[in-house]
């Protein structure tokens, strides 16, 4: 193992940090702007691959560094405002700036192609894992 790879089991608790608390956060907060459905300046945040891409104004997430981070930047209300209806709490910009410094685990990238219709869909406990680490091989239609 290099250095730069992190046991499997780390990376089971930050993806379970993320699937359980930062991705119904920005469920919640960003996707009515930046989801699937719409992206203002041309940024998405439901998936990984989207979120590292960025929209117009930059990078929305650089993992490991929350400083360099637009959507920290954006929800601190430092250059951009969001969520435009008002400042968050402290303590959820606190969980974003941890899930960006843990490296912004976050497994979507292989559930696009159901994305939506997830809420329709079941999991076993008993699921077989992709090759990459994602749970798509897991899902029951």
């Amino acid at each position: 193992m290099n250095s730069f790879q992190i046991p499997a089991k780390y990376r089971t608790q930050r993806q379970g940090f993320a699937e359980k608390t930062i991705k119904p956060f920005l469920a919640e907060n960003c996707y009515r702007c930046h989801g699937p459905e719409k992206q203002k300046g041309k940024l998405r945040l439901d998936a990984r691959d989207h979120l590292l891409k960025g929209g117009e104004s930059g990078l929305a997430v650089v993992p490991g560094n929350p400083e360099e981070s637009l959507l920290i930047k954006a929800v601190r209300y430092d250059d951009l405002e969001m969520p435009p209806r008002g400042r968050l709490p402290e303590k959820h910009i606190e969980l974003l700036v941890k899930w960006i410094r843990i490296g912004a685990p976050f497994r979507t990238e292989s559930l696009r192609s159901v994305q939506g219709v997830w809420p329709l869909l079941r999991v076993t406990r008993n699921r077989a894992m992709a090759r990459d680490g994602h749970i798509a091989d897991g899902i029951l239609y």
